[in-house]
């Protein structure tokens, strides 16, 4: 293992050894890594037991479960069973009202189209035609 790797396990260790249970976006918030080095770092942590899934929790942007893990030795949750179709068409009925939503508020902005700096340069500012 390379001595930055070993650096940032180490990290997570002295992270995850104060006994709060973390996900792993939550692990790479606090120490300011990326998700997928985050996700690494837990994932080699739980081969050598050092850390356990302590619970699920449902994955707030994606809709998905995701781990929540806790440092020392335990036995890991149950995985839960998979979302329903009547879930998933409510996660997905939430995503479409939040893109609605979106929508709607970018089409109360002000549009301002795309100028060029050269067409400026060369044909003056944007106006309207009289």
């Amino acid at each position: 293992m390379k001595e930055v790797a070993k650096a940032k396990l180490d990290a997570v260790i002295r992270l995850m050894s104060d006994g709060i249970p973390r996900t792993c976006p939550e692990v790479a918030r606090s120490l300011d890594f990326t998700g997928p080095l985050a996700a690494n770092a837990m994932a080699l942590l739980h081969e050598d037991e050092e850390v356990h899934v302590f619970e699920w929790r449902v994955h707030q942007g994606k809709g998905g479960r995701i781990a929540v893990y806790k440092f020392g030795y335990g036995k890991d949750a149950i995985s839960p069973l998979p979302p329903t179709k009547h879930e998933l068409r409510k996660m997905q009925s939430r995503r479409e009202e939040a893109e609605r939503k979106r929508l709607e508020r970018e089409r109360l902005t002000d549009f301002e189209p795309f100028r060029h700096w050269q067409d400026a340069a060369l044909f003056g500012e944007h106006r309207r035609a009289a």
